[in-house]
């Protein structure tokens, strides 16, 4: 099995590939990002894009992937099903007065450019073709990570956020308490590696 990061300008997507050669795309980054995206997969063995939550840099490009792989699956938590179809916008709830200035406004602005698009296939705790889906809920009430067995690695989206020092507490969040509890889940599972949306990877929490 191969994990690919794919950096896409502040955030980043992954691309899982499977041992039987079928690939999953993880998020989609900002709007008019699926063309990197793209020249990074196979597109008759895409099968799956998951997203691991429901903020425009997440699911920004969602539209142009469903169109470009028409024969794969597109999967979010059922607490974000309404919000990838695009019938609400979710909001970033920022504690930093420093980023607050700059992300809700960019946010805002760029989430009017979001088309959404139709899911049947809401993610829940458990078994995930050779993958595990964990709820990991705190970031967002959508948020899951996915654990790869094999090489106990597990991709988080951003419950996480990567510096040169180790992985901390995001700025941004919508319940810390939840947040705490699913980076603790993840820290008790002692990952050989954490692949964060923002920043570096690592498997050093300092929380």
């Amino acid at each position: 099995m191969d994990i690919k990061e794919i950096k896409l300008r502040f955030v980043k997507s992954f691309v899982i590939t499977l041992d039987n050669g079928d690939q999953i795309i993880i998020d989609s980054g900002l709007p008019n990002s699926s063309q990197k995206i793209l020249s990074k997969v196979d597109k008759n063995k895409v099968k799956y894009v998951i997203f691991t939550h429901s903020h425009i840099d997440h699911i920004g490009s969602a539209y142009e992937l469903k169109n470009a792989l028409p024969n794969a699956e597109f999967c979010i938590h059922k607490e974000g099903v309404k919000y990838l179809r695009g019938e609400e916008i979710r909001k970033p709830v920022v504690h930093s007065l420093l980023y607050k200035a700059v992300v809700e406004p960019f946010a805002s602005i760029t989430n009017k450019s979001f088309r959404g698009i139709n899911t049947e296939c809401t993610l829940s705790e458990g078994d995930f073709e050779d993958l595990e889906i964990l709820y990991t809920p705190g970031h967002t009430s959508d948020s899951i990570s996915i654990h790869i067995p094999q090489n106990n690695s597990v991709i988080v989206g951003d419950i996480l956020q990567g510096t040169k020092e180790g992985l901390k507490v995001p700025i941004i969040y919508e319940d810390i308490e939840l947040l705490l509890k699913s980076i603790q889940r993840i820290k008790e599972m002692k990952p050989r590696m954490i692949y964060v949306s923002h920043g570096e990877n690592g498997n050093n929490i300092l929380i």
